[in-house]
């Protein structure tokens, strides 16, 4: 397993292996834990879009709790 490195989005090194490919060493995805910016190794980086903090966190949304409306008893 290769280092994982920091997210080409937001820069956070809060990310993680996410996948391999079935066949060893061809691909690695990764994945970010505080943008949620999804990547695999073999893509080319540059271009990417960086977002900003405020980006980040105005894209959280406040979802009200789910309502069953009595489907479930």
């Amino acid at each position: 397993m290769a280092d994982v490195p920091a997210c080409p989005r937001c820069s956070s090194s809060d990310t993680r292996l996410i996948a391999e490919s079935p066949l060893p060493g061809v691909w690695e995805m990764y994945g970010c834990n505080h943008c949620t910016y999804l990547w695999r190794n073999t893509e080319t980086l540059e271009g990417i879009e960086t977002i900003t903090e405020e980006e980040i966190e105005a894209a959280v949304l406040d979802f009200p709790p789910p309502s069953h409306g009595g489907f479930f008893r």
